[in-house]
């Protein structure tokens, strides 16, 4: 089964996952996407974040099978110790192709 793996950054740290994932040679693909977070506490956020009421973050998603989860998760870990990383995983129920 394969699992879909959500790694949620700040804006300004998204360079340094994207750099690390696209190093990765058995994750062939991902997605990166532009997000606002909501519910941070005020002290974490600048002031135009504060009158905004989020934060601009970057959403990864990537698929992995079940048995590259737990290693790429304690590489991130290893090799990214000083990025705030949020992750879901979720499972992949179902997958394809519309159009083609």
């Amino acid at each position: 089964m394969s699992q879909l793996l959500q790694l949620i950054v700040p804006e300004k740290q998204a360079y340094l996952l994207s750099d690390f994932l696209l190093a990765q040679e058995n994750l062939p693909f991902f997605t990166a996407i532009d997000t606002d977070g909501y519910g941070q506490p005020h002290e974490q956020l600048s002031a135009n974040e504060q009158v905004k009421g989020a934060q601009h973050k970057v959403k990864f998603e990537v698929e992995l099978k079940d048995e590259q989860l737990a290693p790429i998760l304690e590489t991130i870990e290893k090799n990214l110790p000083s990025l705030t990383i949020a992750y879901r995983v979720l499972p992949i129920l179902q997958r394809g192709n519309l159009g083609q």
